[in-house]
């Protein structure tokens, strides 16, 4: 029998998956060879289904607890909407 993860999407809450997922591989000792997801969801499941087998898993959910633990703020995933406006071309000066 295969088990499944699923996870939900919501900003956030991505970060709250990664750890309640680090206490289910390591304290219940769980296994999981399905990953399902929704928005933020989809995108921890797709990191985690890379995995093979079980040792994969736990390093691969320790690397996703890292980079979700590396965002510091809005700036870390969205550039400024300013930061282009300087290579647009200019309007030449009639």
């Amino acid at each position: 029998m295969k088990r499944a993860l699923v996870l939900s999407g919501g900003g956030s809450k991505g970060a709250f998956e990664v750890g309640a997922l680090e206490y289910l591989l390591i304290e219940e000792k769980l296994d999981f060879q399905i990953f399902i997801g929704t928005s933020v969801g989809a995108l921890n499941a797709a990191f985690l289904g890379q995995a093979c087998n079980r040792e994969e898993l736990v390093d691969l959910a320790q690397e996703l607890k890292a980079l979700w633990l590396g965002l510091k703020g809005n700036n870390s995933i969205y550039e400024s909407r300013n930061k282009n406006l300087n290579t647009l071309p200019k309007k030449p000066d009639s």
